[in-house]
């Protein structure tokens, strides 16, 4: 009854929960998957799948129009696993396969991995697999380096999964592929790791998001990759839950001082960092046209609210001078229009003075 509800209305996601899912059972989600094209998103998070009920599944996803797939802790082992990767090949509406928390094992990486040269899946989830100590960095290295362009995969997600040392050869890998998001985060890699890594990482035009939360950096290695941002062109960082101080946190706004790329950092929770911290690396930042988001709280217990008030001020600060760039520019590129003298004065003075860096005299005047 609840599926048939489902898929009178106007909803294109089925989930469930914590439930057991019997052959049965799986048999009418697919029956409606079959019928209902506007379904596009199934999702069985903490459910009791039988083998039978699995199956049901996996041999009618040809039949359906599924952009996105979760399966998160079911207990999906490695058998389960190669069923899954023989039939998603014949899913070519699926974009998004979410396998966090199942028991893979080495089998079942290598066969979703296989599977991934052979269909359009373009986000991978891969949490809390409980794979071997850097038994899947290896896995995807070797697939990046045979394939490359060929395959559709976009965004990889690899948290709490034993990457260590494979970290570097995965970064080395990314080179020429389509993944412009990488998630590695939660997992204390060594700081010799995460400096090669961000050295094999130079030159990667692609990637554009990179998340190492909680992931034991320190300021030195934050140091290497401040030394690979003017080579890359990250939009997204995220360097929460780590071990920076006042050092590593000026160093990176420094670098970001002439960075026009990225729009999003979060240091939230690293204790190293300090009001005084803030104080020196805030001038820097302001200077930063292209920063939308820069958080380092709430939850950082060494800052005080009237610091993490400042930080959203500024930001909501830069915002606000975009528009008047924005305005400023739109007025300028008219050929029939000259920006008056009152839009003029709405750039702050600093702001005019970064300005008058890039532009030359008569375009200033």
């Amino acid at each position: 009854t609840l599926i048939k509800s489902e898929a009178q209305g106007n909803t294109r996601c089925v989930s469930f929960v914590d439930i057991q899912v019997t052959s049965r059972r799986m048999q009418y989600v697919v029956d409606t998957l079959k019928t209902n094209k506007s379904l596009t998103t199934l999702t069985l998070d903490k459910c009791v799948v039988t083998s039978e009920g699995f199956k049901h599944l996996c041999y009618e996803l040809h039949g359906t129009s599924l952009k996105a797939l979760r399966l998160r802790f079911i207990r999906l082992t490695a058998l389960g696993a190669v069923v899954l990767a023989g039939k998603i090949q014949e899913c070519r509406s699926l974009k998004l396969l979410d396998l966090t928390g199942n028991p893979l094992g080495s089998w079942g990486l290598e066969s979703i991995v296989s599977a991934l040269n052979d269909c359009d899946v373009q986000v991978l989830v891969l949490r809390r697999n409980q794979f071997t100590e850097g038994k899947a960095g290896r896995i995807f290295a070797k697939l990046f380096k045979k394939h490359k362009k060929l395959i559709s995969l976009r965004i990889l997600n690899l948290c709490r999964n034993n990457v260590g040392e494979s970290l570097v050869e995965l970064a080395g890998s990314l080179e020429g592929t389509n993944i412009y998001t990488l998630c590695v985060g939660h997992e204390a890699y060594t700081g010799d790791v995460l400096t090669r890594s961000f050295n094999a990482l130079k030159g990667n035009h692609t990637l554009t998001v990179l998340c190492l939360p909680a992931c034991n950096m320190d300021d030195s290695s934050l140091e290497a990759l401040c030394e690979a941002i003017p080579f890359m062109c990250l939009e997204v960082l995220d360097l929460a839950r780590n071990q920076l101080t006042d050092t590593g946190f000026v160093k990176l706004a420094q670098t970001l001082e002439n960075n026009y790329t990225m729009k999003q950092v979060n240091l939230e929770i690293n204790h190293g960092i300090t009001d005084e911290g803030c104080d020196e690396a805030l001038p820097l930042l302001k200077r930063h046209l292209s920063l939308m988001l820069f958080s380092i709280g709430p939850q950082s217990f060494s800052l005080s609210r009237e610091k993490i008030q400042e930080m959203d001020d500024a930001m909501e600060c830069l915002s606000s001078n975009r528009t008047k760039i924005l305005v400023l520019f739109c007025s300028l590129k008219q050929p029939t229009s000259v920006a008056s003298s009152a839009q003029i004065r709405m750039l702050p003075v600093d702001l005019y003075q970064y300005l008058s860096t890039f532009l030359c005299p008569c375009d200033c005047s």
